[in-house]
């Protein structure tokens, strides 16, 4: 049978399914860019990703970015990732935090975002797999 739209289970193929829910406190595009930037990198590993927030997930992959204020031309950058099992339960967390040009995220992220997310695929990577429920054998 054809369909115009597969279901998105039947896209997963037996992989985890990550829904990619959001990234909180970033300045400029960085809610945007960083979770297009992950959802690229993560494509690329044995994870399907899940975009709807309705749609059936295994496991829920979202940040939160902190940036202090200016110091010496500087601005201190924290970013946590967090994966969860979609009833809440944390699996846990991945940390990334450096010093940037003061005002370098305050628009566009470009590559930022990108080597952001490369940084952190291993990271996560590890926790999906720790999180990842155990085959019940089902075809």
């Amino acid at each position: 049978m054809l369909l115009d739209d597969a279901p998105a289970e039947a896209e997963a193929g037996g992989r985890t399914r990550l829904l990619i829910s959001g990234v909180e406190g970033a300045p400029g595009d960085g809610g945007e860019s960083l979770p297009r930037a992950i959802t690229e990198i993560l494509k690329r590993q044995d994870v399907a990703i899940v975009t709807d927030p309705q749609a059936k997930a295994d496991l829920v992959l979202d940040a939160d970015v902190v940036v202090a204020n200016p110091k010496a031309g500087k601005q201190n950058v924290k970013i946590v990732w967090r994966v969860r099992r979609r009833d809440g339960g944390e699996i846990g967390t991945v940390g990334q935090e450096n010093d940037v040009p003061a005002g370098l995220l305050d628009g566009p992220w470009g590559d930022v975002a990108y080597m952001v997310a490369v940084s952190a695929q291993d990271g996560i990577m590890q926790l999906v797999a720790r999180g990842t429920p155990p085959s019940t054998g089902k075809s």
